[in-house]
């Protein structure tokens, strides 16, 4: 496979592809030779770039993230309390979301045809590894690996599985901006319940 992005024109392919996708809220409607008359040139030049439909999907799908993880990370800078971090981080992927609903579709919904490609696995799962490391930092006290990502799992869950609610409007008896805020308080009443006694997020505790 080649790399997920090495030439301008690779970038070009999925940039379309990606700006398709959150134009369709999703996969589903976005068609190789759409994607080709937007960038230009024949469908057949796709394949000098990739093996397959499949392949630029899977490459969008490896791009989307690390763009995620751009904006994560541009937020995460600005929370300077530690104890925080967590709201932060919940905060960030909401308005995410909330700009590139589709987009979020694509990478924590959509299902794609084939096994990803090596490269495209590492980059995939590296939202997660992120998020464990968040929880090393937030939980203050010495608890074994394990345990960690025990926790890491259930709030992770969680979290995007109310955030993929949110951006279809499965939400009832709540504005948009009330849900959003529904949602960072319970990541925090979920964390503050999974860890022991006598830890807890400073500043964000749940009464």
């Amino acid at each position: 496979m080649k790399r997920i992005v090495e030439k301008p024109t690779d970038k070009l392919l999925i940039e379309i592809t990606l700006t398709l996708i959150d134009e369709h809220r999703g996969v589903r409607g976005v068609t190789l030779r759409e994607i080709t008359r937007k960038a230009g040139c024949k469908h057949t030049n796709v394949y000098n770039y990739f093996e397959s439909f499949e392949e630029l999907l899977w490459s969008s799908l490896a791009e989307v993230v690390n763009q995620n993880m751009e904006f994560t990370n541009q937020r995460m800078c600005e929370c300077i309390e530690q104890e925080k971090l967590l709201i932060k981080f919940t905060e960030s992927q909401i308005e995410f979301a909330a700009s590139h609903p589709g987009l979020y579709q694509f990478m924590w919904v959509e299902s794609l045809s084939g096994t990803p490609p090596a490269a495209v696995r590492k980059v995939i799962h590296s939202p997660y590894l992120h998020f464990f490391e968040l929880m090393k930092k937030t939980i203050a006290i010495d608890i074994c690996d394990r345990e960690i990502q025990q926790i890491a799992d259930i709030i992770h869950g969680y979290m995007h599985g109310e955030i993929c609610k949110l951006i279809n409007g499965r939400y009832f008896g709540k504005t948009k901006e009330s849900y959003s805020q529904y949602i960072v308080e319970n990541v925090i009443r979920i964390f503050s319940s999974l860890i022991p006694k006598n830890q807890n997020i400073n500043g964000g505790q749940v009464k």
